[in-house]
């Protein structure tokens, strides 16, 4: 069975084997103790405590989600269980809280559960049980799961800006944790160097090469025993796009400027050289042009069709070329319709709803950054939290309805989309919300295992949780799920030190949306930003309920009599890391719909990076490495580049 994080299950002190299979439910799963002398589950009266064995994982979770459960058996000097025997926990931690049954039971058993109440420090800690004048063993414990989450990162001529946040185990962010700083490899000098994470778990970090001198740079950021490193190269000479600059909506049928600079190693521009340019789509007014004073050089495009360009800059030097990318979107303005839809169209009171419209043209073409106005008829008490959004690159604007205190009437708020045209004229189209407040609620979990299938596919366990307004669990109801794929990465496994880590291509996003936003399935060539044919990244992953064959990206489980239902997330290994998925989860009350969704990377298993001597799955996304330093990775997809173009 494999974990998230780092530790394998071992057991404090030295055990017999037929104990542990025995008493701990393990080997044959017989709960009856079968050892040597007098096989009753009973001690005899005033029999003395012979030893304590410990059994479970290792690893507890950071944070309030973190829990961890472990079984403590007790036996006599002649190997037999003791019930009614008091244990009484010891652990060298003031964060760990020690809960559950601290008798032992007719199996000699007593099942304890610690949980790390807040607590976000990665470390390891000594856990020990006593029971009569016996001690175990020290059972090791790894307290793990707070991580560095890079938010985004910045680079030009010889430093640059990484802004971090500091996440632990429950996926909540770290305020206030203290960092320090480790410079590894070569003169290194931060202008901003905070001492701790800010109130929103955050931290930005400037940094340059001291000396500005060409070659590879790298610094380490260490907090709550979390360690975060930046590497950076500084160039003998760099070439930064200035246009267009990050996501970039061009109109077709006009001009618009691509420019890029030339600077050294010290981030002085270097004047009268010759840059050449390239477009994938559109028309250059010329194929090269010289820089200027301030290192500047400048060409114009323009295309006639809508789609993305990818456009490389290149100058020319005796080591070879130095080469910047950028993209942009050609689009259209000419408004044609509007249409609206809500996600969900039923929710409880003071509950939240997606509002989506999506603007098309005459073609049925996405129309890209225009203003879509909402508004509102709602005697509820809702309202809408923006009135007003621009057209993303697949034509859609998004804002949030939050409904009020008390229900409405069956799809009594009413929210209408309206757009512009190029004449002045308007278009509009209207979505229904029903707001109840009669519900139930459904919660998504899961735990830090993951389950090898086989060889080439991993077994996510989740736990679905339906319950009424007072939190009493509902027995017998059916829910829907569903899981989709809402963003893939480009890069590859990197081994460092002792394990491996992941390294992905640095670019703007970091990280690419699904190409099929309306979740049909079927291909679009409008929204193939990746120019690959097929929309990226697909479905992956397929739901198996508990005791039942695999169902695909939509299934259907009944809660137990506790409300409880079980099912597993599958996926290819190599995908792990690499797609991010939603689960949602649904049912319907009387001709009503609560949902819950959960959003998340697959994740792989530790025994799967921890290993130097093996690759782990995947080592290379399956959307293969991209072209380091693109301005969007989503749009630079004309080939994987070879590995020693990757540093």
């Amino acid at each position: 069975m494999g974990k998230f994080g780092f530790g394998i299950a071992t057991m404090g002190g030295s055990a017999i084997t037929a104990i542990l299979l025995a008493a701990c439910g393990g080997g044959s799963g017989n709960d009856a103790f079968t050892g040597e002398g007098d096989d009753s589950a009973d001690s005899d009266p005033g029999t003395s405590v012979g030893a304590i064995y410990i059994t479970g994982d290792n690893e507890l979770a950071t944070g309030t989600d973190g829990e961890l459960e472990l079984r403590v058996v007790v036996v006599d000097g002649n190997n037999r269980v003791m019930s009614g025997v008091e244990v009484i926990p010891d652990v060298d931690d003031r964060g760990i809280v020690v809960g559950g049954d601290q008798q032992t039971d007719d199996g000699g058993r007593a099942v304890l559960t610690l949980t790390s109440e807040g607590s976000f420090s990665n470390r390891s800690i000594d856990f020990r049980v006593s029971a009569g004048d016996t001690t175990s063993s020290v059972f090791p414990i790894d307290v793990a799961g707070t991580r560095w989450v890079r938010q985004s990162q910045s680079l030009s001529g010889i430093g640059g800006e990484v802004e971090l946040a500091l996440e632990d185990g429950s996926d909540d962010r770290v305020s206030g944790s203290h960092v320090s700083y480790d410079y590894v490899d070569g003169l290194v000098s931060l202008t901003r160097e905070p001492v701790q994470t800010d109130a929103r778990g955050e931290l930005s970090v400037e940094f340059e090469a001291t000396g500005g001198a060409a070659g590879d740079y790298r610094f380490d950021v260490t907090g709550s025993g979390a360690t975060y490193s930046q590497f950076w190269s500084v160039a003998d000479q760099t070439l930064q796009v200035v246009s267009p600059a990050g996501e970039t909506f061009w109109p077709v049928g006009e001009s618009h400027p691509v420019q890029v600079k030339l600077t050294g190693p010290d981030g002085d521009p270097i004047p009268n050289q010759e840059i050449h340019f390239e477009a994938t789509r559109g028309s250059l007014s010329a194929p090269s042009a010289s820089t200027e004073y301030d290192g500047v050089a400048e060409v114009s495009l323009t295309s006639d069709n809508i789609g993305p360009t990818r456009i490389q800059a290149r100058y020319e030097t005796a080591e070879g070329p130095v080469v910047a990318d950028a993209a942009a979107l050609f689009v259209t303005r000419d408004v044609k319709t509007v249409s609206i839809q809500a996600q969900p169209s039923t929710i409880s009171t003071e509950e939240t709803s997606r509002i989506i419209a999506s603007v098309r043209d005459d073609d049925e073409q996405p129309v890209q950054g225009v203003e879509v106005g909402f508004s509102v008829f709602d005697q509820s008490g809702g309202d809408l939290l923006d009135s007003s959004a621009l057209t993303d690159q697949f034509g859609r604007a998004e804002v949030t309805y939050r409904a009020g205190s008390i229900a409405s009437s069956d799809a009594g708020v009413q929210i209408t989309a309206t757009a512009t045209r190029p004449d002045g004229s308007t278009t509009e189209d209207d979505v229904n919300l029903t707001v109840t407040a009669e519900a139930l609620y459904i919660s998504l979990g899961t735990g830090n295992t993951l389950r090898n299938v086989n060889d080439t596919t991993y077994g996510l366990p989740y736990t679905a949780v339906v319950t009424d307004s007072s939190g009493s669990p509902v027995a017998n109801r059916e829910l829907s799920l569903s899981l989709w794929s809402t963003d893939y990465r480009r890069g590859r496994w990197e081994l460092i030190g002792d394990g491996w880590k992941q390294n992905v291509t640095n670019s703007d996003p970091s990280s690419c949306p699904t190409e099929d936003p309306d979740r049909t399935g079927l291909y679009d060539e409008a929204n193939d930003v990746s120019d690959t044919e097929t929309l990226l990244p697909g479905n992956v992953a397929t739901l198996v309920p508990d005791g039942g064959a695999a169902q695909g990206e939509d299934a259907t489980i009944r809660t137990d009599e506790n409300g409880f239902a079980n099912f597993e997330i599958r996926y290819a290994k190599e995908y792990a890391e690499w797609v991010r998925v939603e689960l949602r989860g649904s049912i319907e009350v009387d001709g009503t719909e609560g949902t819950r969704s959960r959003s998340f990377w697959l994740p792989i298993a530790a025994a799967d990076i921890d290993d130097s001597d093996v690759d782990p799955p995947g080592k290379v996304s399956p959307f293969g490495t991209g072209e380091p330093g693109a301005t969007d990775l989503c749009t630079a997809f004309a080939e994987d580049w070879e590995e020693d173009k990757l540093d």
